[in-house]
């Protein structure tokens, strides 16, 4: 496709590019030696956060406004990505919730100052759905999930 000067080529996004084999690949496990020795450290008397593994439960594809188009231009491809995050993350938990984590912090922004960036309504139907399985999931390896 033609792009004028100083015009980018927005990115496209399929249904297929979410539909791909997840990813669970262990991390190099030298990632956590300084985690490790916190909890080892600490542990005993302080209340320590597990690492996590990345879970979009709303992706915004392709940048903040690319990405909040999509929602209302083809949110089946929104869907797709939001299951692909979240089954990865799944698939990926194991790794990033270490022995002696008291607790998960699934953070993302969801919302600005001047209000959520998708109708509550949209969220509620794509991108709820996957942030409480999520929540379900980490509370049955911890004792706390905080989301925000």
């Amino acid at each position: 496709a033609l792009v004028e000067r100083g015009q980018k080529e927005e990115p496209t996004f399929t249904v297929e590019d979410f539909q791909g084999p997840v990813d669970d690949t262990p991390p190099d496990p030298s990632i956590f030696e300084v985690y490790d020795y916190l909890v080892e450290q600490f542990g005993e008397t302080h209340f320590i956060m597990a690492p996590r593994a990345s879970c979009s439960a709303m992706p915004l594809l392709g940048g903040m406004e690319h990405g909040l188009m999509m929602y209302a231009l083809a949110p089946e491809v929104v869907k797709a990505a939001i299951q692909h995050n979240l089954q990865t993350a799944l698939a990926r938990d194991h790794f990033y919730i270490r022995p002696g984590s008291d607790g998960v912090f699934l953070e993302e922004d969801f919302a600005g100052t001047n209000g959520p960036l998708i109708s509550p309504k949209t969220f509620g139907e794509l991108c709820a759905p996957a942030l409480k399985q999520r929540l379900r999931s980490s509370h049955c390896t911890v004792a706390e999930t905080i989301a925000c």
